[in-house]
């Protein structure tokens, strides 16, 4: 919420993760570890990043080094091999987050774990199946993190409106609105993420938050606390009744009153917050009443257990923090009025802490270079990296969303450090090759492409930037060789066997071109096949190739 830029948040520019830029994470993982960052910790996360790719990935691990300098160690595991050197305290394995065995192998190894994050396959069984089986085995105290939650209400991770088991945010809403049969002190829950601290030992954990009622119970504040209650409930009823702009404004005086004795006696400020009962919060338009009065400060707490606000109300608060996501899939959806203007909830066994502020970061899946924040997000980032510090997976970063959300142009400048960097990611020959070629410079895009082959030996994509190339230079031989040569070494590069077969086909290779046509279908997703078997038709009629036509004519029908 600060507009000055964390120490993690920069860490997270330098080293290219997405926790910031696309996501708005690191803010909040500062707010929530903090307190930790001088601690030896042992740290887990799941998910290196770089999906099938073993040099790629690894840039939140870089970060969480060296936002913990004094951790012992800090483990990361994927599904997938990685070969990443982090450094002597970065460890990887390769394994499933829901194979019991294994992580039982990898607690014993380097645990018992501070802080576990789940950033692994998003799919909701996985993170409901890895909670149910790292957190009891998390330190006294310690912190579990599931980030990307999102994918809650998106299908093609499992995800529904419904928050039915195994969606994550269902099975984390229920642990805020009872927490009492797991050991958990508080969990907070922000965009995209839910924060679990787990019960401090005997002795108390440095940093480990109070719950608000437990502090407002205190006897000095006892008569404070009972008279403000009443003037919440006053204040609601009487705008309720009368909706006039007095009682509002009456009720904003006496909470800066109370807020103003409170951070008397709680000089950070955890006491400012506008006081309600569970009764006073059971409906959106009680919520909408309080809010209001919490303007001045951005807080409402909800002190007590019984009658919580209405968990049906609760529950829709909860999951559409993610409200932004929600809208992807399932633009329809009714929000809550309150969600665009709800932070952040904090859970406690007593209590319930609800922070205001502005909520609309975009998704990632519709992220806009035009929002405020995330306008305020690429300021932040060109002026971090401008840092000699900055390592090729920052600059990356960076040029990826200026390449994808401004232009490639404004890119250039980014991949320009990077060229003279001799960079040989992946991200970068893709966005070099596209600006050269945008320019018409095909010969250059061609020495860009070629190159990336060459780091890349077979790779579909490229082969297919280099074939495509040689033919609008007129090398039709030359684009045909570097087809075949990927193609021998992966009879499944659809990309290839699609230029390959339009090649034959223009030159009358007719029967063989019909051949990689047809073998092509499958490789693509259904949605994408219409198209193909349109043109694998039309190929099969100029063979004179009757039974091919008819049968992907059947297709289509089908289709």
């Amino acid at each position: 919420m600060n507009s000055t830029l964390d120490p993690l948040s920069r860490l997270a520019i330098l080293h290219g993760t997405d926790k910031f830029g696309y996501h708005d994470y690191t803010p909040n993982y500062h707010a929530v570890l903090g307190h930790l960052r001088d601690q030896p910790i042992k740290l887990l996360e799941i998910g290196v990043g770089g999906y099938g790719d073993p040099d790629r990935g690894g840039e939140s691990l870089a970060v969480w080094r060296d936002y913990f300098p004094n951790a012992e160690v800090i483990v990361g595991m994927d599904i997938q091999e990685k070969k990443l050197d982090l450094g002597p305290r970065v460890k990887i394995r390769q394994g499933s987050q829901v194979d019991e065995d294994f992580l039982k192998q990898l607690c014993a190894e380097f645990g018992p774990f501070d802080v576990i994050i789940d950033d692994g396959s998003h799919r909701n069984e996985h993170v409901v199946e890895s909670f149910r089986l790292l957190y009891p085995g998390l330190t006294d105290g310690g912190i579990y993190i599931a980030e990307d939650v999102q994918t809650s209400f998106h299908p093609r991770f499992g995800g529904s409106l419904e928050l039915t088991s195994p969606n994550s945010v269902g099975h984390f809403a229920e642990l805020m609105l009872d927490s009492a049969a797991q050991p958990i002190a508080r969990i907070d829950r922000f965009h995209n993420i839910f924060a679990i601290h787990k019960t401090p030992g005997k002795a108390k954990a440095k940093g480990t938050p109070r719950s608000p009622a437990s502090l407002w119970s205190d006897p000095r504040m006892a008569a404070a606390l009972s008279d403000k209650k009443n003037k919440v409930a006053a204040s609601s009823r009487a705008l309720a009744q009368e909706g006039t702009k007095v009682a509002l404004a009456n009720h904003k005086k006496s909470a800066k009153s109370f807020s103003d004795k409170a951070n008397k006696s709680d000089p950070k400020g955890t006491c400012g917050a506008v006081l309600a009962t569970p009764e006073d919060a059971q409906t959106e338009e009680a919520l909408q009443r309080l809010w209001a009065m919490a303007e001045p400060m951005g807080l409402v707490a909800v002190v007590g257990n019984e009658g919580r606000p209405g968990s049906d109300l609760l529950r829709q608060l909860i999951a559409q923090i993610d409200h932004k996501e929600i809208e992807v899939h399932f633009p329809e959806a009714p929000i809550l009025s309150v969600a665009p203007v709800t932070y952040s909830i904090h859970a406690y066994p007593d209590g319930l802490l609800f922070e205001l502020g502005e909520n609309t970061y975009p998704s990632n899946f519709r992220w806009t270079a035009e929002h405020a924040r995330t306008e305020a997000a690429i300021a932040q980032m060109e002026h971090v990296l401008q840092d000699g510090d900055a390592s090729e997976k920052g600059l990356l970063q960076f040029a990826d969303i200026l390449h994808r959300h401004r232009s490639p142009a404004d890119a250039f400048p980014v991949l320009e450090r990077l060229q003279q960097k001799t960079c040989k990611e992946r991200r970068y020959f893709q966005m070099m090759g596209q600006h050269v070629q945008a320019t018409g410079d095909t010969e250059g895009a061609l020495k860009v492409y070629s190159e990336a082959l060459e780091t890349f030996p077979n790779d579909p994509q490229f082969a297919a930037n280099v074939a495509s190339c040689h033919l609008r230079l007129g090398n039709e031989n030359a684009a045909e060789g570097v087809l075949r040569g990927v193609l021998n070494a992966n009879d499944r590069a659809r990309a290839p066997m699609v230029m390959l077969s339009k090649i034959l086909e223009r030159r009358g290779d007719l029967a063989e071109a019909l051949a990689l046509a047809e073998r092509s279908i499958n490789l693509f997703p259904k949605g994408q096949r219409l198209t193909r078997l349109q043109d694998l038709a039309r190929l099969a009629e100029r063979a004179d190739d009757p039974d091919a036509e008819a049968a992907a004519q059947r297709r289509i029908s089908a289709l």
